[in-house]
């Protein structure tokens, strides 16, 4: 059965517990841990990807500051601007949400953002995570400008309805831990959701604060904020500066909406990046030259 037909009949499923319960199978052998898979430790900077996975065990999250230098950060905002603004430097992809600007990269080609969602320690970091290897499931450029405080979407608390999945949001401006910076609950990832209705998914400031610590994701430009977003957590939408972030998403072989890549042009890569974007690339797109 091909994957459209098997989401269609996923989703004429009743929600409970038929639905529930093919979900949870599908679960079961994505994030399984494969009894083979020995991780491996890259150390670039100082960072450890041992040392950040076993901090996504314990904790959900891990932020590793200052991780490029002003060249590729100045490099990383100029072609975030090419994406988010037009020709006469209008703002495009100007999302529901009041003062947010979102856009979807399936081509990794892009090379200074390639060169982030493909980040070697990262990579063996999840892989780490996950115990087994991991696809590459979205790259997004987001912007938030200053506006009125907002509660609603992503900027309240929620899970991401997803189970196991991997988030690593790479800041390219600075974020003032009172800015409009994520808030995270450690070890919230660990939760066992009972269903992934929508509305069950949003949870109120105090039951949020009643899963644990809350730690506030803001740091310099540069930094790299790595999240399960199965760890309740929000945006903040006040008057602070513009935030500027890519997002690289990594999951074990669901929820992937794939990429586009020329592999004689990225003949640089390393073994394990070439094999993420391997795996990562869409069935329609496997053919493509």
């Amino acid at each position: 059965m091909n994957r459209g037909l098997l989401s269609a009949v996923l989703h004429s499923l009743p929600l409970n517990p038929v639905r529930s319960g093919v979900r949870g199978i599908q679960d079961y052998f994505h994030y399984r841990p494969l009894l083979r898979f020995k991780a491996e430790d890259v150390v670039r900077g100082g960072v450890s990807s041992l040392a950040m996975a076993e901090l996504l065990r314990l904790q959900g999250i891990c932020i590793v500051e200052n991780v490029l230098d002003r060249q590729r950060l100045l490099a990383c905002r100029a072609e975030l601007d090419s994406l988010l603004l037009d020709h006469e430097g209008r703002p495009v992809g100007l999302t529901d949400v009041p003062g947010t600007y979102s856009r979807q990269i399936g081509d990794v080609q892009r090379s200074v953002f390639a060169e982030l969602v493909l980040y070697d320690v990262i990579l063996a970091a999840v892989e780490a995570y996950y115990s087994r290897p991991i696809y590459l499931a979205e790259v997004q450029v987001n912007r938030l400008e200053p506006v009125e405080r907002y509660e609603g979407d992503s900027y309240q608390w929620h899970h991401d309805m997803k189970g196991k999945y991997v988030k690593a949001m790479w800041l390219l401006t600075d974020v003032p831990m009172d800015g409009q910076r994520m808030s995270y609950v450690i070890g919230s990832h660990q939760l066992k959701h009972r269903t992934m209705r929508y509305e069950e998914s949003r949870f109120t400031d105090a039951q949020a604060h009643a899963y644990g610590e809350v730690v506030e994701c803001g740091a310099p430009a540069g930094s790299v904020v790595v999240f399960d977003t199965n760890g309740i957590h929000r945006g903040n939408r006040n008057h602070g500066p513009r935030r500027d972030v890519v997002f690289g998403v990594y999951s074990a072989g669901r929820y992937r909406l794939g990429c586009r890549f020329d592999e004689e042009g990225l003949g640089h890569l390393t073994e394990r990046q070439q094999g993420v974007l391997r795996r990562s690339r869409t069935p329609s797109q496997g053919d493509r030259r």
